[in-house]
């Protein structure tokens, strides 16, 4: 399931690149990461602690300054 959204996200990415300033698409590929580990925990059960949580805020921020 991971390795099936993380094709998703690539083809998203190229998609987006195609239609978009590059600027803002690699916006939308950075955040694929953030989103997916934030979905593990609901669509594939994985554990998500206090950690992840904090890097995919700081990753957050980080694309925010962006």
């Amino acid at each position: 399931m991971r390795g099936a959204l993380n094709f998703v996200s690539n083809i998203s990415c190229f998609t987006t690149l195609s239609v978009n300033k590059p600027a803002e698409a690699m916006v939308v590929f950075f955040m694929a990461s953030l989103f997916i580990t934030l979905l593990a925990l609901p669509v594939l059960g994985e554990r998500v602690g206090p950690w992840q949580i904090g890097a995919v805020a700081l990753g957050l921020i980080g694309v925010i300054v962006m």
